[in-house]
């Protein structure tokens, strides 16, 4: 199929993605995101591109950058570094052609 986690590309793409959980009741949950450090600690990277993601919103107290805490996930509309064994929900895109 060709999909995987989402890679937020910019502000107004957040935005967009803020509105549809709060418009579905989503908004207070965690949602894994494209973006870990798995490769090298400290230099958080796209999964499906091996590249640096193009847009951070970091919560005000992360990255933390811990040796435990490799991947990204989305909480209230903030980037914060976590567990990748966490069970939160996930976002997910597809390249339309």
């Amino acid at each position: 199929m060709g999909g995987h986690l989402v890679t937020i590309q910019n502000e107004d793409e957040l935005d967009a993605i803020r509105t549809e959980l709060k418009d579905t009741n989503e908004g207070n949950h965690d949602f894994w995101l494209d973006i870990n450090d798995i490769a090298k600690w400290g230099e958080f990277v796209s999964l499906a591109t091996g590249m640096n993601p193009p847009f951070f919103k970091w919560h005000k107290l992360r990255p933390q950058v811990q040796i435990h805490q490799r991947c990204v996930h989305l909480r209230g509309g903030e980037m914060m570094d976590g567990k990748c064994s966490e069970q939160f929900l996930f976002i997910c895109q597809l390249a339309v052609n």
